[in-house]
């Protein structure tokens, strides 16, 4: 545990650094960004980790999913291609369903999209958009352009 004194007039300032969170490598991210109410208070989702050379065909299901909540009109996404599988929690499926999924989509899926809590009627907050990025071998973190 290391300790650092930053000092600032007469306030003295103590950090200590607990643990170190490494880093994901070869892998892409998405970070989903989304509005509650009126669009003034914003929030984030990150989706991933996707493996480079083995999660590309995922991510761009994810990516399409992504573009579909983007076009969609209203907050209503249970009906929008894809929601359900991305957006389900775990219980909602039975053993039998879950186990057909492949051990490292567990990894990906089961997000939660979370409901407006600003809104008058149950209804999900409003996606507004999305950025994906790229970890290399050494953790460092590329944005990332996608044409799909």
């Amino acid at each position: 545990m290391e300790q650092s004194n930053i000092n600032k007039g007469e306030l003295i300032m103590k950090i200590f650094f607990k643990e170190q969170v490494k880093p994901p490598v070869n892998e892409y991210k998405v970070i989903c960004n989304m509005t509650y109410g009126d669009g003034d208070i914003y929030n984030y989702l990150s989706v991933g980790g996707f493996e480079k050379g083995r999660d590309e065909a995922l991510l761009e299901e994810f990516l399409n999913l992504c573009e579909r909540m983007k076009h969609h009109d209203g907050r209503d996404y249970d009906n929008v291609e894809g929601f359900k599988k991305w957006f389900t929690d775990m219980e909602d499926l039975t053993e039998e369903e879950y186990e057909t999924i492949p051990e490292h989509e567990k990894e990906i899926l089961f997000n939660f999209w979370e409901r407006d809590p600003l809104a008058n009627r149950n209804v999900y907050a409003k996606f507004k958009s999305y950025l994906v990025y790229y970890y290399d071998e050494e953790g460092i973190q590329y944005r990332v352009e996608v044409e799909l």
